[in-house]
């Protein structure tokens, strides 16, 4: 998915309350939840401050750590490549909030 498509798919605010609705389902177990003060405009860089936090967190737990990120389905290829960036935790929060949104996409498709 495009940067362009993800920042449109991302305006729209059903699809970021499902967004955040699903990245809450794939804390569950974790202790972690996310909050949306429901700006449309800030949303994205709002849910990545959270997800940053919320790594930041539970990479203090590698088992809890993994199976999130077994659960969010971020391929082991991607996060191989996500762990050589400079800025791993962001890119890792970029990449978390990009396969949540593909997973809203999917499903509003009606495929």
């Amino acid at each position: 998915m495009s940067e362009e498509s993800l920042r449109h798919f991302g305006e729209n605010e059903k699809y970021i309350r499902q967004t955040v609705q699903q990245l809450n389902k794939d804390l569950i177990g974790t202790g972690c939840t996310i909050m949306w003060n429901g700006d449309v405009n800030t949303a994205q860089q709002e849910l990545i401050s959270h997800l940053m936090e919320i790594i930041t967190s539970l990479r203090k737990t590698p088992g809890t750590f993994n199976a999130w990120i077994y659960r969010v389905d971020i391929p082991e290829k991607s996060m191989r490549r996500i762990l050589h960036q400079n800025d791993e935790l962001l890119a890792m929060a970029h990449a978390i909030l990009e396969r949540t949104f593909i997973k809203i996409m999917f499903r509003n498709s009606g495929l």
